[in-house]
């Protein structure tokens, strides 16, 4: 067995544009936590070799692909021999390694370092010619080489969504302090789910496009009306500070977590805390998803306040993505999920006429969300397949660029948003689990017996999520006999107890009788359950239908 001990590297603060255009809130610690790796052993034998689209590319091969990016590539280090330089939490680099490796590239005819990451063994290149790249792609310590950019073009298309949106002006149902609450949210049993919590201290870290500097309900008031003792950080990995150029950010900014303040819309968790990475100026670029901001924007946003007293329930909600892999990317999702984070994906929207699932929601350690309609169908343009693990409603609303604004959303960005916010009150409710144990919680709040490629494990509802009472299936015969009385028995699906029935006939108790007509006629039969620890309420019943079987072969049936 062979093995190797790990190193640290520091995960550095990416906060000087940040503090140019958002001042930290004076009653917010800021600054960002070193990635803490422990200095245990790990088997070399265990860690699986780099295989995949670019790793079997020949170099000529490569460097089309480099070409129509200026030359711009992310190099992975690793040491001689060994078959990684990174895996999961576990930086294997020797920090030697490292510093060889990155002299050896300078020191090439036709490459240039750029940048050194902070985070992991890599370091991004410019390549002027296929014969640097051949001599840099031949050097022992290379684990990959890979463009910068994650194609976005043509046949590459990834995802869709700048803009500010619609004004919204159809009707939704509202909070106690008038905020709208997103139709699709509603559908999903949010308002149930907020009898229990709201999201206390989950955090909540979107990797996007930034935050409208002229939205205070994700500014100022961001911890105001029911959403006090909150905070929310704005950061940005890229130059030029966090406003958002695009719209894409700050309204699933909104949809997660705005405030229920009486202003606009209520973010599915309004009690949550916040972390809003600027990772690009737009969701669709010339060249595609920068893979350098997309993975540092990974690990801002779940290192932001790990040692200030939160440092669990972290939850990342990824709303981008391509048909193209990236090693870098993926490194970025190991460690995180390694370290015990959540991550979702949205599924794609907008893909062309390629329908499937984009990376990374295709990565095992991360929830592929899908969007349906409201009837629980398919969407035009919205990624269909074999990794969708869950999904939501593609009718969502979002904040707007300014105070007031309420904005339309929709695609599997508002779908995969959605997910993350029920997530953080599932989180919440049950603070001790795991981030494997509350991704099972999702998929049984889905609510399909089977996985499909549509829905995944089923459309979430958050009630169910959350432990809530969430259904009343009624056991009941479906045939009786004239002048029969039968007997139905209320089940509660969720919740806590004690539990309230009041059924249609006005008895109270769990089980009850009804009493059949003649021959050819139906009982109608319904019950409200009310679950007395949270108030939560739900309904069931059914139909008998009256028949004489005497003189069936089998009573039990119909066909006689």
């Amino acid at each position: 067995m062979r093995a190797r001990h790990l190193f640290f590297l520091p995960l550095l603060a990416l906060l000087a544009g940040a503090c140019a255009d958002h001042p930290q809130d004076p009653l917010q610690p800021g600054g960002l936590s070193s990635m803490q790796m422990a200095a245990v052993p790990l088997d070399l034998d265990s860690v699986p070799p780099r295989t995949g689209y670019w790793e079997e590319m020949s170099d000529k091969e490569l460097w089309e692909h480099l070409a129509e990016q200026d030359g711009h590539a992310v190099l992975g280090v690793k040491n001689p021999g060994e078959p990684r330089g990174i895996w999961r939490a576990t930086v294997l680099t020797q920090p030697a390694t490292m510093r060889g490796a990155e002299a050896v590239a300078a020191a090439l005819q036709g490459v240039d370092v750029l940048q050194v990451e902070d985070w992991a063994p890599a370091m991004r290149l410019r390549i002027e010619s296929l014969s640097a790249l051949s001599a840099i792609r031949s050097q022992p310590f290379v684990d990959y080489l890979q463009p910068l950019y994650i194609p976005s073009a043509g046949d590459d298309a990834w995802m869709s969504g700048c803009g500010w949106g619609e004004p919204f002006t159809g009707s939704a149902p509202t909070t106690s302090r008038g905020d709208l609450i997103p139709p699709g949210l509603a559908r999903m049993d949010i308002q149930n789910a907020w009898r229990r919590n709201a999201g206390e201290d989950a955090v909540i870290g979107l990797t996007d496009t930034g935050v409208s500097l002229d939205q205070a309900d994700l500014l100022g008031n961001f911890a105001t009306g029911g959403s006090t003792g909150r905070w929310h950080e704005i950061l940005t990995v890229i130059s030029g500070g966090t406003d958002d150029q695009c719209g894409h950010g700050t309204r699933l900014s909104g949809l997660a977590f705005a405030p229920n303040n009486s202003s606009s819309i209520v973010g599915a968790a309004w009690k949550a805390n916040g972390v809003s990475v600027r990772q690009g100026d737009g969701v669709n670029t010339s060249f595609g998803i920068n893979s350098g901001n997309a993975a540092s924007a990974i690990n801002v946003a779940f290192e932001v306040r790990r040692n200030a007293g939160f440092p669990n329930r972290r939850i990342i909600s990824m709303a981008w993505g391509s048909r193209k892999t990236h090693d870098l990317v993926e490194d970025a999702v190991r460690s995180v999920h390694a370290m015990g984070a959540l991550l979702l994906g949205a599924s794609g929207t907008e893909v062309g006429d390629w329908t499937g699932v984009v990376f990374p929601a295709t990565m095992s350690e991360v929830i592929a969300v899908s969007a349906v309609n409201s009837s629980g169908g398919r969407v035009a343009g919205i990624g269909y397949g074999n990794a969708v693990e869950l999904a939501g409603y593609v009718d969502m609303l979002a904040t707007g660029q300014y105070i007031g604004q309420t904005r339309t959303l929709g695609g599997s960005s508002a779908a995969v948003t959605a997910v993350a916010g029920i997530a953080a009150l599932t989180w919440t409710q049950f603070p001790h689990s795991s981030n494997a144990q509350i991704r099972q919680r999702l998929r049984s709040a889905g609510g399909n017996v089977t996985r499909n490629t549509t829905t995944g494990y089923g459309i979430v509802n958050a009630a169910r999520a959350v432990g809530g009472l969430y259904s009343v299936p009624v056991d009941a015969p479906f045939w009786v006999d004239p002048f029969q009385t039968f007997t139905v028995t209320a089940n509660p699906q969720g919740g806590t107890g004690s539990f309230s029935y009041q059924w249609s006939n006005g008895a109270t108790t769990r089980s009850t009788t009804y009493t059949a007509g003649p021959e050819g006629t139906s009982v109608n039969y319904s019950v409200t359950v009310t679950d007395n620890a949270d108030g939560i309420v739900q309904s069931g019943g059914g139909v008998a239908y009256v028949q004489d079987r005497s003189g069936c072969v089998d009573p039990t049936q119909i066909d006689c």
